[in-house]
């Protein structure tokens, strides 16, 4: 009997994008799916598009629209809606490959007692330079993945995840941030259970920078509340982070956005924020990545990693 999985796709003016994300799901091997799309209010020709399709891709697609409520509402709708105990998600602008299912279902049927698997992505939009996740090594540890959890250096999108329903559903996506909900709700899953990897990269992503991330005050504000809810989840004290080293981290993610939309006077405040947390952050690499960033102009900081690319033998796109 093939596994069933209940895929949500949540979608805002994707019209252009959305059938392929639709049709990769229907493409997915050994597996069972029904898929709901959750219209958050687009204005565009999302609706009349997906209503006309409707009858090519099947009976397993179900089309609902929701008003402009946000994209963790829609998911939320969504997992609600779901009649199977397996639940993934998956962006409207985002694809996977053929296998994602498959191999997120095979890790959790090999585990017993775990609450979900992830997958590895690569970008597929031209505006993000990065090509590869390297979140994973040889040896997975659940400890160290939720330590760096909490201080953003592994997160995990929701178009990578497959959950057991039971665990999401009691918890579900916090829809008082527009940003950062996936990283509030992992750390909350992960206070439950386990959640591996599956070593494979199965999903085809993009990110946009006119998105939320690309949406300056909103994101930061987003960042702010989920630091503290982070706090709140008891992740952190679970795992012996301090609190105070997630709210700078918070402050520094602010900051590398107002680098990415041009504020430096905004990034710099921000830096001085994080340091006011806590004077400690003067000795992360992360803090210094963005300071460099935000008084030295572009241009700059890319000629030097070209030199030091050259100097040190570094193919184009591996880390300094």
């Amino acid at each position: 009997m093939k596994s069933q999985v209940s895929v949500i796709i949540p979608s805002y003016n994707r019209a252009d994008t959305l059938p392929k994300a639709v049709e990769s799901v229907l493409l997915q091997s050994s597996v069972e799916v029904e898929v709901i799309i959750i219209d958050d209010g687009s204005t565009d020709s999302t609706e009349s598009d997906a209503k006309e399709l409707l009858d090519f891709w099947g009976s397993s697609v179900k089309y609902f629209r929701q008003p402009n409520l946000e994209r963790s509402r829609a998911r939320n709708n969504g997992i609600r809606l779901s009649k199977f105990n397996l639940v993934a998600f998956l962006d409207s602008d985002d694809i996977w490959l053929p296998n994602h299912l498959e191999t997120c279902v095979e890790i959790i049927t090999q585990n017993p007692g775990i609450i979900g698997a992830f997958s590895d992505f690569e970008y597929i939009d031209r505006q993000i330079k990065q090509n590869r996740s390297k979140l994973h090594k040889t040896h997975f540890d659940s400890v160290e993945f939720s330590k760096r959890l909490c201080v953003m250096d592994a997160l995990i999108h929701p178009s990578r995840l497959v959950l057991d329903r039971s665990a999401v559903e009691n918890i579900l996506f916090d829809e008082r941030i527009p940003g950062c909900e996936d990283w509030v709700l992992i750390a909350q899953l992960l206070t439950k259970g386990q959640i591996l990897p599956t070593n494979k990269s199965t999903v085809l992503m993009r990110q946009s920078l006119d998105g939320t991330f690309g949406q300056t005050d909103k994101f930061k504000k987003s960042v702010e509340l989920a630091a503290r809810l982070i706090i709140d989840s008891g992740l952190p004290g679970l795992v012996s982070v301090p609190a105070w080293r997630v709210l700078a981290t918070g402050k520094l993610q602010c900051a590398y956005v107002d680098y990415l939309a041009g504020n430096k006077l905004s990034g710099v405040l921000n830096l001085l924020e994080s340091i006011r947390v806590n004077a400690k952050v003067v000795i992360w690499r992360r803090f210094w990545i963005v300071l460099i960033r935000l008084l030295i102009p572009k241009r700059a900081t890319t000629t030097l990693r070209k030199l030091a690319r050259k100097q040190y033998g570094l193919a184009k796109g591996n880390s300094l």
